[in-house]
């Protein structure tokens, strides 16, 4: 939360984000008791989130693409009652999200790599029950007053067992497929002369069977 005020004659919240500092929100038909809470809330985003991000806004855009921090200001000044919020000893310390940082590697193009390796990884160790890793590496370096980025991912892929094919050692130390402890049998291929076949005459038809009535 970068800034908020309050128009008590209109009931007017206005809202500033920091994550969206070249606009400001005003949400009318707020009650001043509401906004006295919002105020004195611990954290102002958790309130804001639970009590008054649904409400009905007007957003006002700031001037140019380019807004230097001087129009800005402009800006948040003619907003109702618009005063900076100072932030809290523990807002003050927030870090940026990493992730943010990852997405603007290279264009995108390293956290979309990065994004593809982790799905293979976790199709793999799916496949194979083994274990895997993805370990992405964020090389820093202070460079003309900058700090220059290059990052890196590697995986550790599990791959999956070979086959396997079973030998026998000789006394001579080669690898055979055959069993030297077992007896080989001496097979003899088996001549077999074609019979003649026969055709059986057809069986003589039933006779029929009479009934004898019992006296």
């Amino acid at each position: 939360m970068g800034a908020i005020g309050y128009d008590p004659t209109t009931k007017t919240l206005a809202v500033q984000f920091k994550a969206g500092a070249r606009a400001i929100y005003h949400y009318p038909g707020v009650e001043p008791e509401t906004f006295e809470e919002f105020k004195a809330a611990k954290s102002l985003g958790t309130y804001f989130g639970q009590k008054l991000q649904k409400l009905p806004f007007e957003k006002y855009p700031n001037e140019g693409q380019e807004e230097t921090q001087a129009q800005a200001s402009r800006a948040l000044a003619s907003a109702p009652a618009l005063r900076s919020v100072p932030p809290t000893r523990k807002e003050a310390h927030v870090p940026r999200p990493i992730t943010a940082t990852l997405a603007e590697l290279q264009g995108g193009v390293f956290l979309d790599e990065c994004s593809q390796r982790f799905a293979d990884l976790v199709r793999n160790v799916d496949e194979t029950g083994k274990a895997g890793k993805l370990t992405i590496t964020l090389d820093l370096k202070k460079t003309s007053g900058a700090i220059s980025v290059t990052p890196k991912v590697t995986d550790k892929t599990p791959e999956p067992a070979p086959d396997s094919d079973l030998f026998y050692a000789t006394v001579e130390g080669n690898l055979t497929r055959d069993n030297p402890n077992q007896r080989k049998l001496d097979l003899r291929p088996v001549d077999t002369k074609p019979t003649d076949v026969r055709n059986v005459p057809d069986a003589e038809p039933a006779r029929p069977v009479r009934t004898i009535n019992e006296g």
